[in-house]
């Protein structure tokens, strides 16, 4: 019997592997002897990443078609075939067969097992029928992989959530006070031995961790940012690219969700670092806090995180799985748990971290302790809670490191900026501590990010000699050269709080180090260090360096440098190779991108020290220009999930997501403004518009129906909102938030429409009708154009949202014109300029100034909408960048000036990165575009670009990254003659409408394209 088992088993073995060639040897004949191709699939992705982990039911896979010769017109996939195999066995898994549907969103619909890797590749048939048609250039893919991760419970083999153990290594966190003293990070170790005797095939580590954490393998950090980009054969055989790179680092992981609903979970491929283990391996996974374990500070002095998110707030732990297949097929898994003694934990010398006071690292009492075995911690492998591979990239570095240049060094003898004291560790500083002096340092710009310490100490400084090094971080300097970090505050805490008596009375963002020589007088000793479990808005950073421990007069620690590092979200760039003749424009653009770097932590926040939530309302106003400079087809989706995770009871959207308590003139149940709420559902209109999730809007359409039934019940807050914010003239609030109404009703009904509720599309869409109504019979002067008071917000809200009747929409243009034209001198704000400059401004807020730009070059005012954006004078985003009082290399949160209060790094403002996109380039998806099906190519050129060039010549260029290829634009355009020459370049399978100046409007396909006419 045993015999003939084996004789069946070495069969199949047989049988996988010549299916495999023969499915290679078939695709090749295919090939042979076929008319050329005109297109093949390249880029391609699964649930909207390249090579990504997946657990999702469905996997949505995606390819851009490109063109083999790129002069080509007229291309288009017209059918495809996918062939995906099983990379272990070679087992053709999934076969579509020919399909003429879309090359987004194709749904796969094979096998699934968790842990198999899935080589999928594309063959496609081109608009004369010639096919199968694949690329294998090196240029172009058309095959890749996916892998499913942990596809239910069961899948984890029983691993548990483990922890320090509180009675070896106590938590300090048993009161308020306690949070604000050393308590150590955790670092949970596993030893084992690796099976020599066997084959290792493959090797995967999952980590879950709530709270922050690192992990590392033998030493080495173990990154989620993927794997080195591989090119993958039909058989199932993947093999590194030519241009293959090892992936970045990690920070951040996992991303930030509600805990209480959904946890994010990483998961890494280990096996070359296994097969180069010689038998020994060791994890280890650090534990920091987070946004699973806030410090009970009162944020705007009542806030508490720790109460408003009590259902998803703990001590950190994680949750971990080893799974090493081997070429014999069998398995063996490492998994966390308590009971064995295996597992261990241990402090580290980070005795203090907090996402916004910083990070402490103390070497004075040695390093860690003795292991002890972990406690389990509360499981969180509830049925109300997911755990979920993480849908989106990790956070990682982002361009070169960013060297801190010395500004000044101010000696501690007569210090110039102000102390530090013990910073935010309470615990005692050093005795007989003297300030040796404070360096001020410059990284460049405004940036999120952290910084490498390398310390070196005075040889000359004896064994047991203690040191200090503090650092503040802030984005402006006062005027003696010392940072201010009063923008960048968190929560605005800047006093004591007699209900929160231990929290620091200035919650700055710090780190700090303590530090104590080992070695003896007259050798060396270095220290580098880096923050792992925090991050900080900054431009400058000031240093105190501090000697204690009884040698006051040696200079113990001589050299202290840092080397800093931006961090953003990992997503790929969609705006690329721009460049402009116009210096100002140029400015603003790379203030906004930056601006954008700094704000995309797994979230999309206001900004990246005070507050760092995502806010609905500042993603509504500046969405579509994150949109227009990134990819953001699985960025989005996530953010639409976390808006629905925190959905109330009553069906609001809430303020924030995930849902930390803020909830300002909301619609009840502790719901948001109705310009906050109104977030989603636009952004489910994005999500299909610009990337085709179809899907998505399917999944997520009743909580869109339960916001829609909110509207019905026309809470009185819908009147009573916050209005369009931080804006330099008022509107009123009842304007806009019948505006937000109107516009989620229409959303509502398109995404009806779209997944075929007919009579819910209809029925929304009279509602929105209704409510235009009501807004013009209450609002606008018929007989003047103007809405209310005519500010820009509400004359240009009425005009880009087409609430104004079309009888009137020449006089409500005119009123705003003349308001912008008029809004010179206007009155000033805060720390700035006393009075604004001569001339057209921009008085708007961040809803509205996406609003007026829009509606300016929609109206053929583009010149206008340039002069406002690139103001030399106050206000404008590029008088932010040159001004007497800081030079701005970020958009800020208010137009004016402030050095006490508001931030220097706000994405809200920044909306103008859309106008270029959809303007000045000309590049706009169509209101019915499905992944960009439709673009219109409507360049708009400023004739002031060219009247300001110094050839008097303006000339604009750039490629934008659609999901179903790249749309090249450039164009130049003379002052003298006004004539403008266009050329682009559309993608197969994008019908493009051609709407140009003095060119009767008509639709193209794919090709270059060339015109020549006048302005």
């Amino acid at each position: 019997t045993v015999s003939v088992l084996n004789c069946i088993a070495a069969s199949r073995v047989g049988a996988r592997q010549m299916s495999a060639a023969l499915w290679v040897l078939a695709a090749a004949a295919a090939r042979a002897g076929v008319p050329p191709c005109s297109i093949c699939a390249d880029r391609l992705r699964a649930n909207y990443l390249f090579q990504p982990y997946v657990d999702s039911e469905r996997v949505m896979l995606s390819w851009e078609v490109a063109a083999t010769d790129p002069a080509l017109k007229g291309l288009a996939q017209t059918k495809f075939r996918v062939t995906a195999v099983d990379a272990a066995s070679g087992e053709v898994v999934w076969n579509s067969t020919l399909a003429a549907s879309d090359s987004v969103g194709v749904e796969y619909l094979g096998a699934r097992a968790a842990g198999m890797r899935v080589v999928w590749s594309v063959d496609l048939w081109d608009q004369d029928g010639v096919g199968p048609c694949a690329c294998h250039s090196g240029a172009a893919d058309s095959s890749s992989w996916f892998e499913f991760a942990l596809l239910a419970e069961a899948d984890w083999r029983n691993a548990s959530w483990v922890t320090r153990n509180d009675t070896v290594y106590p938590s300090q966190y048993k009161n308020e006070c306690s949070f604000y003293t050393a308590n150590p990070t955790a670092v949970v170790r596993r030893a084992w031995t690796v099976d020599e005797t066997r084959t290792l095939a493959s090797a995967r580590v999952y980590v879950a961790g709530l709270g922050y954490f690192r992990a590392s393998l033998n030493g080495v950090p173990l990154t989620s940012a993927g794997e080195a980009r591989s090119i993958c054969e039909p058989g199932g055989r993947c093999v590194p690219s030519a241009t293959a790179r090892e992936p970045p680092p990690s920070y951040l992981d996992p991303p930030f969700s509600d805990f209480g609903t959904r946890v994010y979970y990483s998961a890494y491929n280990v096996t070359a670092a296994l097969q180069r283990s010689r038998g020994s391996a060791v994890l280890e996974v650090e534990l920091g806090n987070g946004w699973y374990a806030p410090f009970p500070m009162r944020f705007w002095g009542n806030l508490n995180m720790r109460q408003t998110m009590a259902a998803a707030v703990g001590d950190p732990k994680c949750r971990v799985l080893v799974v090493m297949a081997y070429t014999d097929g069998s398995e063996e898994a490492v998994v966390s748990e308590a009971l064995s003694g295996t597992w261990t934990a241990s402090n580290t010398s980070t005795v203090l971290n907090n996402l916004y006071l910083g990070e402490v690292f103390d070497n004075t009492n040695g390093v860690g302790g003795d292991p002890a075995p972990v406690a389990e911690a509360a499981p969180f492998s509830t049925p109300g809670v997911a755990l979920q591979v993480s849908p989106i990239p990790p956070v990682t570095p982002q361009g070169p490191p960013l060297p801190a240049r010395r500004l000044a060094v101010h000696p501690g003898a007569a210090p110039t900026c102000a102390p530090v004291g013990p910073s935010v560790l309470a615990d005692p500083v050093p005795p007989n501590e003297v300030v040796d002096r404070v360096e001020v340092l410059d990284t460049g710009r405004n940036h999120a990010g952290t910084c490498r310490f390398d310390v070196a100490w005075n040889p000359q400084a004896p064994a047991g000699a203690t040191a200090r090094v503090v650092a503040k971080y802030g984005e402006t300097l006062y005027p003696n050269g010392c940072v201010n970090v009063m923008t960048s505050v968190a929560g605005q805490i800047k006093t004591p709080n007699k209900g929160a008596p231990c929290q620091p009375p200035l919650a700055f963002q710090g780190s700090e180090l303590r530090l104590k020589k080992g070695a003896a007088a007259g050798a060396a000793e270095a220290v580098t260090w880096e923050p792992s479990f925090s991050w900080h808005g900054m431009r400058y950073v000031e240093l105190h360096v501090l000697s204690g421990g009884g040698v006051p007069t040696l200079t113990l620690l001589p050299n202290v440098s840092l080397t800093c590092t931006a961090l953003r979200t990992n997503v790929d760039e969609a705006l690329v190779d721009w460049a402009s003749t116009d210096a100002r424009l140029n400015t603003v653009l790379a203030m906004s991108k930056n601006t954008f770097d700094s704000n995309l932590m797994s979230v999309q926040s206001d900004c990246p020290h005070r507050e760092r939530f995502g806010y609905g309302g500042d993603a509504l106003a500046s969405g579509e220009a994150l949109l227009s400079r990134y990819d953001f087809a699985a960025f989005y989706a996530k953010r639409a999930v976390d808006f629905v995770d925190a959905q109330r009871s009553n069906g609001g959207y809430t303020e924030v997501a995930p849902f930390n308590g803020i909830a300002s003139s909301g619609l009840g149940d502790g719901s948001g403004p109705i310009g906050w709420e109104a977030y989603l559902p636009e952004a489910l209109l994005w999500l299909r518009k610009y990337y085709g999730h179809r899907s998505l809007l399917k999944e997520l359409y009743p909580s869109v129906l339960r916001y829609a039934a909110l509207l019905d019940a026309n809470p009185p807050g819908i009147r009573a909102g916050l209005g369009d914010w931080m804006p330099l003239e008022p509107t009123d609030v009842a304007f806009t938030g019948l505006n937000f109404a109107r516009s989620s009703y229409l959303a509502v009904a398109n995404i009806s429409n779209l997944v075929g509720n007919a009579s819910a599309a209809a029925l929304y869409t009279n509602r929105a009708a209704a409510v235009r109504d009501a807004i013009n019979a209450e609002f606008l002067n018929a007989s003047t154009g103007a809405y209310g008071a005519g500010s820009q917000t509400g004359q240009s809200m009425a005009l880009y949202n087409h609430i104004a009747p079309n009888a009137t929409r020449e006089q409500v243009l005119s009123v705003l014109v003349d308001n912008i034209r008029g809004a010179g001198n206007v009155s000033g704000r805060g720390n700035g300029p006393p009075r604004g400059g001569a001339g057209p401004h921009m008085l708007a807020g961040m809803f509205g100034t996406k609003w007026v730009l829009g509606t300016l070059s929609e109206h053929g005012l583009s010149d206008l909408a340039l002069e406002i954006l690139t103001q030399e004078s106050w206000p404008s985003v590029y008088w932010m960048s040159s001004n007497p009082y800081a030079n701005a290399t970020t958009v800020w949160e208010t137009w004016y000036f402030s050095n006490n209060t508001y931030s220097h790094n706000h994405p809200m403002l920044a909306s103008h990165e859309q106008w270029v996109l959809n303007h000045v380039l000309g590049i706009m998806p169509a209101p019915d575009a499905d992944a960009f099906s439709k673009v219109l190519i409507k360049p708009s050129p400023p004739l002031l670009m060219a009247q300001r060039a110094p050839s008097q010549t303006a000339a604009v260029s750039a490629t934008y990254r659609t999901a179903r290829g790249p749309i090249m634009m450039a164009w130049d355009l003379a002052a003298a003659t006004r004539q403008l020459n266009v050329r682009f370049r559309i993608p197969p399978n994008v019908a493009a409408v051609v709407a140009l100046p003095n060119v009767p409007v008509h639709t193209v396909g794919s090709g270059y394209h060339t015109y020549m006419t006048t302005l």
